[in-house]
């Protein structure tokens, strides 16, 4: 609350699995609660009442006579001593954009955690994206943003004038709509806020601020106080994505700007642009219609303006490029960046200091990266797809340098690119990392055999459903799986499981992780027809493209067990006990807690990604004593070890690392000062 008044916003950085969302839900219940005590101490001094101290005969020490009425809430602004005296409250809607596949798990977190029927605060969250909002029949539900309700109630105060008035103002936003949180991602957002929009004559300054002229235009219709973005460094670029939905929001009433992440700097950072330039062009300028921003009429923010940190990615870019690895530039730009990170990022870990404790406890979890061993039957057959996939990158990287060339046609630039970047290169290579975890797949990705198969994301979605078992993926399900180290490994590894039990003496249950769809595809198919025993059927949820948010919402609720409120009833029939998903869809922003073992399919070369899964199951809420993940690797793939070897020269390591070769013993020589511990396995 302090830095959004300070700065317009910044960043909430927490280590994965302290509960951002959380964190999210209890700021705007904050900032609806000073909005509220405001207004009753405004009426109060208004009235020469008692119940709140009056502004100037305080005493040092004195605080608020009603506060017992109000317990748990923020200190009463009454009271001069209050950090709150100093904040003035913020009016307006508030607005989360989020990935859509954590609306669902947005709307049961509010559901879980927020009180409506608290008369004071009357907090409301309102959906807008349709595909999580029932089908209207006859009408759109009171969450769907699409309601006439929610429109009128949401809509701003508006203050049209012609051009006889002698005086135009801005249209405000409407008393207690800070109670309002919507929910929204990028495309839905774009169509949703349009049914505010309302013409009319309006004064513009786009010629001149000294004498403006008016004109026919349209006005926003809605005021926000507070937007946020949730997993910001998916789409950090600035005006891209749900960085776009920050900065095209109206500067009108200069909203507070947040992005969430518990990853916020990747390789670069420009990691921060989107939401950084967002709040820039959102903070309250002198002159509100002016060209320059709030920060450049700053002395002390005028360091962190868009330029600067436009210079610093520049300088960084460069010198990444140059790949002469000077110390001195690299500690330059280390000391250039890391006053942006001291002023707009709140980083919190479970050993962070609160009240002298550290923040959480969390559970201990080991990691263990599998080393299987390589099936070379199809080596020869997996030669033939190497030089195809060369091929195509030479067409890529051609097309590079032809960008290049265009825009640098006397060769100015010294360091022209030699080759695909490392990240561009696993991206091409995307058919080696499926074939990798199962090698018969080069046999049917051949464009000459009778069952051929692309291996794309669309060629899963045309199989789903029921067409999945007249699919090559079904006929020859044996021979794929048979083919696999990782498959004989995971089948061992799950009837060894079943054998267990929860701390609750429930069923273990285990989350299986890949980055392709067509590797959940048929890790489902192998685990329910070749792996689980006849009483286990019907026992494997999977979350892939192509799924609608209620089928995704069904499946994780089958999973957690989810307990309807009202009836206090599963909320699914179905009990899953093994969830196989892609880290797209199930690996950022769930709580996954049910399961205390998590199996990531291959490595990845955004480690970030491995760190977020890991976090889906080692959080608050895990009540197993440990939780454990594994990750498998193939000895003989050349694409896996180059990413393991990259992830190993640059310390992308899951905690610190016990040499054994038996979990057993990882488990009885822990160190209690380290929730996280890995060990190496090799098969």
């Amino acid at each position: 609350m302090k830095s959004s008044r300070e700065v317009g916003g910044g960043f909430v950085a927490d280590e994965m699995g302290l509960g951002k969302t959380l964190s999210f839900l209890a700021y705007i219940v904050a900032e609806r609660q000073l909005t509220w005590l405001w207004e009753e101490v405004e009426a109060t001094r208004a009235l020469h009442g008692r119940k709140h101290l009056n502004e100037i005969e305080q005493h040092q020490g004195d605080r608020c006579p009603s506060r017992h009425e109000r317990p748990g809430w923020i200190v009463c602004p009454c009271a001069s001593s209050s950090p709150t005296s100093k904040w003035p409250a913020k009016a307006g809607v508030r607005i989360a954009c989020v990935p859509q596949s954590l609306v669902l798990p947005w709307v049961s977190q509010w559901f879980a955690h927020i009180d409506e029927t608290e008369s004071n605060l009357a907090m409301r969250l309102v959906v807008a994206h349709d595909a999580a909002n029932p089908v209207p029949a006859p009408g759109f539900g009171n969450l769907d943003a699409r309601h006439a309700r929610n429109i009128k109630e949401l809509s701003a105060k508006r203050h049209i004038f012609d051009n006889k008035a002698s005086k135009y103002h801005e249209e405000t936003a409407r008393p207690h709509q800070d109670r309002y949180l919507v929910l929204t991602t990028p495309n839905s957002y774009k169509s949703w806020v349009k049914k505010f929009e309302y013409g009319g004559l309006f004064l513009s300054y786009a010629k001149s601020i000294e004498n403006p002229t008016w004109v026919k235009a349209k006005s926003g219709g809605i005021v926000f106080g507070l937007a946020m973005i949730d997993e910001c460094h998916e789409e950090y670029f600035k005006e891209k994505g749900r960085a776009r939905v920050l900065s095209d929001l109206p500067l009108t009433n200069n909203p507070f700007i947040w992005g969430y992440s518990g990853t916020p700097i990747l390789n670069t950072p420009r990691s921060i642009e989107g939401v950084l330039w967002a709040i820039e062009q959102h903070f309250p300028r002198k002159d509100k219609y002016s060209m320059t921003t709030g920060w450049d009429e700053n002395p002390i923010l005028s360091q962190y303006h868009y330029r600067a940190l436009d210079m610093i990615c520049k300088n960084f870019e460069k010198h990444v490029k140059s790949r002469t690895g000077d110390h001195q530039v690299a500690q330059k730009l280390e000391d250039d960046f890391t006053p942006f990170l001291f002023r707009f990022m709140i980083r919190r870990t479970a050993d962070s200091s609160w009240m002298g404790r550290p923040l959480i406890k969390l559970k201990k979890h080991v990691h263990q990266d599998i080393v299987l061993t390589h099936n070379p039957k199809f080596d020869a057959k997996l030669d033939d797809l190497v030089k195809v996939i060369e091929d195509e990158a030479l067409v890529i990287f051609a097309d590079l340098l032809e960008s290049w060339r265009i825009k640098d046609p006397v060769y100015r630039t010294v360091n022209f690119p030699k080759g695909l970047t490392f990240n561009r290169r696993c991206r091409v290579e995307w058919r080696l990392r499926i074939i990798a975890s199962f090698p018969f797949l080069v046999t049917l990705s051949s464009v000459h055999h009778k069952h051929h198969l692309t291996l794309t994301t669309e060629e899963v979605i045309k199989y789903k459903g029921t067409n999945v078992f007249k699919s090559p993926y079904s006929l020859y399900l044996k021979q794929i799986v048979a083919s696999s180290s990782k498959c004989i490994w995971l089948k061992q590894y799950i009837l060894e499981l079943l054998q267990t039990i929860d701390v609750d003496a429930k069923d273990q249950k285990l989350v299986i992780m890949t980055l392709f769809n067509p590797v959940a595809l048929i890790l489902k198919l192998f685990i329910e027809r070749l792996v689980l025993p006849r009483d286990k059927k019907n026992r494997v949820g999977l979350i892939c493209a192509g799924m609608k948010a209620r089928e995704r919402a069904a499946v994780l609720d089958a999973f957690t067990d989810a307990i309807d409120k009202d009836s206090g009833l599963r909320k699914q029939k179905n009990n899953f006990q093994i969830l196989v998903g892609t880290t797209r869809l199930i690996g950022t922003g769930l709580q996954l807690t049910r399961a205390a073992n998590l199996v990531l399919m291959e490595p990845d070369y955004e480690f970030y990604r491995e760190l977020q899964a890991v976090a889906r199951i080692h959080r608050i809420g895990q009540i197993n004593q440990r939780s454990y993940s594994f990750r498998l690797i193939n000895e003989g793939s050349g694409i896996e070890n180059k990413i393991v070897k990259r992830q190993e020269e640059r310390g992308e390591m899951h905690g610190r690392e016990i040499q054994t070769r038996l979990l057993s013993e990882a488990i009885a020589t822990e160190v209690n000062s380290d929730p996280l511990v890995r060990t190496p396995k090799k098969y």
